[in-house]
């Protein structure tokens, strides 16, 4: 009998460190689940933050072309006035 409680309670107690085990993996589990879960969130926050910035570079990419033909504008009406004033000027 003595042996039969014995090898009762040894099963009981691999029983109890492997449900200890089974606890720890399944909280292992969940902190890793919700750890995907905050960088998922995070690469979509980024991604959409690159899309801003990308739009925000295009618009600025506009406003540069703007000013470089504006420029190249001016520089063409300086080039005249200099050959008219030459003209006048002999």
């Amino acid at each position: 009998m003595d042996n039969q409680v014995e090898a009762v309670e040894t099963e009981l107690s691999v029983m109890d460190k492997l449900s200890k085990k089974v606890n720890s993996v399944i909280e292992q589990h969940k902190a890793i689940t919700a750890e995907n879960e905050n960088l998922k969130n995070e690469i979509v926050s980024l991604k959409e933050e690159i899309e801003t910035l990308k739009n925000e570079i295009a618009q600025k990419n506009e406003k540069i072309e703007a000013l470089v033909e504006d420029n190249e504008m001016k520089e063409l009406e300086l080039e005249d006035i200099v050959s008219k004033i030459e003209s006048i000027l002999g």
